[in-house]
């Protein structure tokens, strides 16, 4: 793993096993990786967003099965059907905005949640809501946009508040452009295509570090933040992704994974976003919790954490 640009913090139960950096970065000016060093973690944003929506439902202040234009203003009727449990599995729909041809233009300057989801309002709905999975950050958007609408507080007011200072994870945020962030790499010494950090809001705009993300991952085993059942709701698979054996949660994958003689549950999500890569996973049965982050958004975490699994449990 030397060749690894990033930083891993590996623990089961309350033992550290590996907590380690590795490469630059900034490779400009020789800055090596740290365990301080903050990650752009990508869609790994959307756990946090779900947990918003589960922490507002079990305040009773909203509930999944309720349909998204109760909560958007000028919600296209072809949007009237979908609800926010829809929008959590990525079974509602509505296209990625993402993939749409205009998103390169739109992604290096400033935009509001309103002006993103302009790039798919008018589209099509890709199936009909509820009927298969396809993952779409355009729902995680309105996400975000229903918890400012619900509590009354900014996106990042309402994680700082409810999740990062109960957690004390004072090293994760929403990036502004945040000193202690990484310098993002395509490949190589290649600088990533910039992406304004506007663009993704709640499907993907968070920086965190792996100290940070592993006090995360430890109040969801712990159910320290919220109930027990909240976290189970988050985690209860709901929709499969097409993948074999692979499901989606409430903003987290689940599957089975391992070996034909020992499989093993594994909840988990990765991200990505220009110049980089992370990974969260967690064996709820063994105790084991992989956090990785990487500056080059062509490391395979994936593989990475299928080798630290078989080194681990030995499957």
């Amino acid at each position: 793993m030397y060749d690894f640009p990033g930083a891993v913090l590996i623990t089961r139960g309350d033992q550290v096993l590996l907590s380690h950096a590795y490469g630059l970065a900034d490779q400009k000016h020789k800055t090596p990786v740290a365990l301080a060093t903050r990650f752009r973690i990508g869609s790994i944003t959307k756990q946090f967003t779900a947990m918003a929506i589960l922490m507002l439902e079990h305040q009773g202040r909203l509930r999944v099965s309720d349909r998204i234009c109760h909560y958007v203003a000028s919600c296209p009727a072809t949007w009237a059907p979908i609800t926010l449990a829809e929008l959590l599995t990525h079974s509602s729909g509505i296209p990625n905005f993402t993939a749409v041809p205009a998103f390169a233009e739109l992604s290096v300057h400033p935009s509001s949640p309103e002006h993103t989801l302009g790039l798919v309002r008018n589209l099509p709905l890709s199936f009909p809501p509820g009927s298969t999975y396809e993952y779409s950050n355009s729902g995680y958007v309105l996400l975000g946009m229903v918890v400012e609408k619900v509590s009354g507080m900014s996106y990042e007011a309402f994680l700082q508040r409810n999740i990062f200072g109960p957690l004390r994870m004072r090293n994760t945020g929403y990036d502004h452009g945040h000193k202690g962030v990484a310098v993002g790499y395509s490949s190589g010494s290649k600088l990533a295509y910039p992406i304004d950090k506007s663009v993704p809001f709640s499907a993907g705009a968070l920086y965190s570090t792996v100290g940070d993300l592993q006090l995360w991952e430890r109040s969801q085993s712990a159910g320290s933040l919220v109930p027990k059942s909240v976290v189970a709701e988050m985690d209860q698979p709901r929709v499969g992704t097409g993948s074999a054996g692979n499901q989606y949660g409430y903003g987290v994958f689940v599957d089975e994974t391992g070996d034909s003689t020992h499989s093993m549950l594994r909840i988990w999500h990765e991200g990505a976003i220009n110049g980089f890569v992370s990974w969260l996973s967690r064996y709820p049965e063994s105790g084991l919790d992989i956090v990785i982050l990487s500056n080059h958004e062509d490391t395979d975490l994936n593989e990475i954490d299928d080798k630290i699994r078989q080194l681990v449990l030995g499957s």
